[in-house]
């Protein structure tokens, strides 16, 4: 990668690795490898070891790299102890594995008043420049009236958010002050389906049946604690969106998969493109499901999946459960109401966090 990129791509005179390897060596270099959960979803586990072990050859006591990704790139705790902090767990102790660094965690903090207005402001001429080049809308309130309310505020702190406002602000007819998250997101869900469904090959399937299929889908793929599913893996039942039954032909899956949030990466497997979007869809399915929905417990069931509360603790996240709170408090008594003649109900964190001050829940 490094011989393309600098005889090729970028060609530098008189380069070679020993070269490079020695200025690294020496710290001369800051290498930011961004990307690191994109290439987690993108490679299979013994791929990924490799590569990672490939990346460690560049760091050296002397040399300065910054490793960029969503720690939500692992699936569980000791995955991410291994490949960041170089520790296993046996025997219940913690041990560093050998020949391995220990990378120096950091979060990045969310925008601050003047990021957002700083982002809202370049992003403003960045429409304002596509709506001369290829005719789109670029209606943008003012940067100051981002910050108005509480609702406006949290959603300028993220530029993903501030990505999915602008995209639905031109279709939105509501009042902006009463934005929220949980509302951006159903907004932005409703806008891209609905550009699915408008197109006449994909007239087989309605706006909720395709949102039905990404529910089902999203949950599968969380369940089983995969960030990527081969189409072949996927369960028959997710496709089963208007309860038809059957067999389902590889026309009806193209449509479903084709007019999705997923992505397919060059190895064949599926995505979602942001962790966020697939949590919304997990809180969805859990929602229907707690409401009563055939397709979410007939799914459910498919999968070998038991929705108690054991498995809601050590499978769902507190993201997932923000939008489910976020839902209001039909869906908590629903969860509530649907669970609580399981066994550990009364200690179960996470319906503690789901209703939270609930009247009717007095745990």
């Amino acid at each position: 990668m490094l011989g393309k990129h600098f005889t090729f791509t970028h060609p530098v005179a008189g380069y070679s690795f020993a070269l490079f390897e020695a200025l690294n060596k020496s710290g001369q270099f800051l290498l930011l490898l961004d990307g690191f959960d994109e290439m987690k979803y993108y490679l299979t586990t013994a791929a990924f070891r490799y590569t990672f072990k490939e990346i460690l050859k560049l760091v050296r006591p002397k040399s300065k790299a910054i490793l960029a990704g969503r720690q939500t790139a692992f699936l569980s705790s000791a995955e991410r102890d291994e490949f960041l902090r170089a520790t296993r767990t046996h025997e219940g102790r913690s041990v560093s594995i050998a020949g391995r660094v220990s990378f120096r965690e950091l979060t990045l903090a969310p925008f601050s008043r003047g990021d957002g207005e700083l982002f809202i402001e370049r992003y403003r001429r960045h429409l304002d420049f596509m709506s001369t080049r290829e005719g789109y809308r670029s209606d943008l309130p003012p940067e100051q009236d981002f910050f108005v309310t509480p609702n406006l505020e949290e959603i300028a702190r993220r530029p993903l958010h501030l990505e999915m406002l602008f995209e639905v602000l031109p279709l939105y007819g509501g009042n902006l002050d009463e934005m929220t998250v949980r509302k951006l997101y159903d907004l932005f869900v409703q806008c891209m389906l609905e550009r699915e469904t408008e197109k006449a090959a994909r007239s087989q399937f309605d706006l909720s049946a395709r949102k039905r299929f990404l529910e089902g889908l999203s949950f599968f793929m969380w369940a089983k604690g995969a960030a990527t599913v081969e189409i072949s893996d996927i369960p028959d039942f997710c496709f089963n969106v208007n309860l038809a039954g059957g067999r389902f032909s590889d026309e009806i899956k193209r449509d479903l998969i084709g007019g999705s949030f997923v992505e397919m990466r060059l190895s064949g497997r599926l995505l979602f493109p942001h962790r966020s979007i697939q949590e919304y869809f997990v809180a969805e399915f859990l929602a229907s499901f707690f409401l009563g929905s055939q397709y979410a417990s007939h799914l459910a069931l498919d999968i070998n999946i038991i929705l108690d509360f054991g498995f809601i603790d050590s499978h769902v996240s507190p993201e997932v459960l923000d939008f489910l709170v976020a839902r209001g408090q039909t869906i908590q008594k629903a969860a509530f109401d649907a669970l609580r003649g399981y066994p550990r109900a009364i200690s179960s964190k996470s319906i503690r966090y789901l209703c939270r001050e609930v009247s009717f829940c007095s745990l």
